[in-house]
């Protein structure tokens, strides 16, 4: 629970954050292997034992999740809660390679 500073009990819980949400989502496909490079063994991969590229994205909903919230006060004394949100969709493609 947050709310506006003091002892003021009557407002202490009057503003909550909203329920959390995110989706995340995945994929990975392994391109080589030590498998492969006994069938192919002058592919350009050989000298690796696994590699793999991954696509994945985050908040896929670009649901805006607030973190946290800055209260400012104005110049007639009223207080104003501004929020932070948590990170937009992303979205990360990764290559990766295990010698």
């Amino acid at each position: 629970p947050y709310g506006v500073e003091g002892q003021n009990i009557v407002y202490r819980n009057k503003y909550r954050f909203k329920t959390y949400h995110r989706v995340d989502i995945g994929f990975s496909y392994k391109l080589w292997d030590k498998v492969k490079s006994d069938s192919r063994p002058n592919h350009y991969l050989k000298f690796c034992r696994n590699s793999w590229v991954s696509l994945e994205v985050f908040n896929l909903l670009q649901v805006k999740n607030p973190a946290s919230v800055r209260w400012i006060k104005s110049l007639y004394n009223y207080e104003f809660a501004i929020p932070y949100y948590l990170s937009s969709r992303r979205i990360n493609l990764r290559f990766r390679i295990e010698f």
